[in-house]
């Protein structure tokens, strides 16, 4: 049985990362992530930068789903590392993911909407 699950590829940095924008569960948990992200840098020192990079990344791997593998796409460099107009990469990466993510829980939302219109 094949299952279609809308996955979309979007080219980032130096990979690709591959999710449904219209998951209501990515989009819920893309809307946990500011209060997670506090809890992880509340306990962060600046001799953690290693751990908190890592785990930066292993949570938005969390909201954007499995097999997202965000080292390659960064090449490495860490999230918390300022890119050319000087925000951090996570603040510029956010950036970018707001917009595409809000646009795919409104076309979830518009996809219900007409199934209960053709009720």
């Amino acid at each position: 049985m094949e299952l279609d699950v809308n996955i979309r590829e979007f080219p980032v940095g130096l990979g690709v990362l591959r999710f449904d924008p219209a998951d209501p569960n990515l989009f819920a948990r893309f809307e946990q992530l500011p209060r997670r992200l506090s809890e992880l840098e509340a306990g962060a020192e600046l001799s953690d930068l290693l751990r908190l990079d890592r785990q930066l990344k292993e949570l938005l791997g969390w909201v954007l789903g499995p097999g997202n593998d965000l080292d390659a796409v960064t090449g490495g460099v860490s999230l918390l590392a300022a890119d050319s107009r000087g925000d951090t990469l996570l603040s510029a990466f956010l950036q970018v993911l707001e917009p595409v993510l809000l646009a795919g829980a409104e076309e979830f939302a518009r996809r219900e909407r007409a199934k209960h219109d053709t009720l």
